[in-house]
């Protein structure tokens, strides 16, 4: 059985005009799975890359294609390398870094670079080859600092490990949090490239979240959130305030117990996390099973998509609570998307998922 990716781009503006395109195939169940393991991102001239894994061979491999915005045309899938479970960020001048899984009886997380998304430096090994490591998160500070995360460990012995890569070096490698049952990370810099703070989240223990803060210049992290649910999000930016100065913004939506999706959101001045305010609110009662999260467009909102019985669908929501429904897919049985991230582009969105068909 095949499963087919499906590719879509919605306008922001009123008229809400969209496409939507079939790109490729893959004989892989999750081709795009997990919420936070982006697998579509922009860059400075608006073409679009993503990755996904398939079986090729009984071997399963990560694949790579991208869309040429000025030619409108997608281009045909290669194979980049061996591997699962990919995930791929870009930098403020448009290097990517994909990190995986290894295949093999204990997973480690690998990591490759590339100037064009065609020529790949060779594997870099981050993780401990004797320690079951899964889920690599990653993105990119304004200094071109990759930071990644990952879990170690397996159920009640879990941990959550940072590493910052320069160069193809590790940089420095740290212990996070050590908690039970680590399912479920996720990892934000600066959407602007503005600073080198780190938002970054963990579901443990089933059902806890926390939401955490990371100065550049500081070892500690400062916990700013704590929760319960599923599918933790976080996306992070600043607009100009005249009375603050530079006033960042972050939004950390996630699912609750009975499938509402609720955003942890606040403001705050940038040097120090001063004047840190954090409130909630309830966006939706959708009976959602899966989101996932774009850029902030301050002081406007951001877009995210969530899934639930009926279908697929993208949202644009504000502070508060307040959203405006952009487009649903409701045909077929759409699971695993993914929304670009970076670069943001003020008219569109684009996003993929994976459909199956016999």
């Amino acid at each position: 059985m095949k499963k087919l990716f499906s590719y879509i781009i919605v306008s922001l503006c009123v008229i809400n005009l969209y496409g939507q395109t079939l790109i490729a195939t893959s004989s892989h169940p999750d081709a795009t799975a997990n919420h936070n393991q982006r697998k579509i991102v922009r860059d400075t001239l608006d073409n679009v890359y993503i990755v996904y894994q398939d079986i090729i061979e009984g071997d399963t491999v990560i694949m790579g294609l991208y869309f040429d915005r000025m030619s409108e045309i997608w281009t045909t899938p290669t194979q980049i390398t061996t591997g699962k479970n990919p995930t791929i960020s870009i930098s403020k001048d448009c290097i990517f870094h994909l990190f995986y899984e290894l295949n093999g009886s204990v997973t480690n997380i690998m990591y490759r670079r590339s100037d064009d998304f065609n020529t790949w430096t060779g594997e870099l090994l981050l993780s401990d080859p004797l320690v079951e490591s899964v889920l690599p998160i990653a993105d990119v500070d304004s200094s071109g600092l990759v930071n990644v995360m990952w879990i170690s460990g397996e159920d009640e012995e879990t941990i959550l490990r940072l590493c910052r890569i320069k160069n193809d070096e590790i940089i420095k490698d740290t212990v996070l949090l050590e908690k039970p049952y680590i399912s479920d990370i996720t990892i934000a810099n600066h959407l602007l490239f503005g600073n080198q703070t780190i938002m970054y989240a963990v579901n443990f223990d089933i059902d806890s979240i926390y939401y955490f803060s990371k100065l550049e210049f500081f070892d500690e992290a400062d916990l700013l959130y704590a929760t319960e649910g599923t599918n933790p999000c976080v996306t992070y930016n600043y607009f100009y305030d005249t009375i603050y100065d530079f006033t960042s913004s972050f939004h950390f939506p996630y699912i609750n117990s009975i499938g509402q999706v609720r955003s942890v959101y606040g403001d705050h001045a940038t040097v120090g996390f001063k004047n840190q305010y954090v409130y909630e609110s309830l966006l939706g009662d959708w009976g959602a099973k899966y989101v996932c999260v774009d850029d902030v467009l301050l002081p406007l909102g951001y877009s995210f998509l969530f899934l639930n019985d009926q279908g697929l669908y993208h949202v644009f929501a504000g502070d508060g609570g307040v959203y405006k429904m952009m487009d649903s897919i409701e045909t077929g049985s759409p699971y695993n998307p993914s929304i670009a991230y970076r670069h943001f582009r003020f008219d569109l969105v684009d996003f993929i998922w994976t459909d199956s068909t016999s």
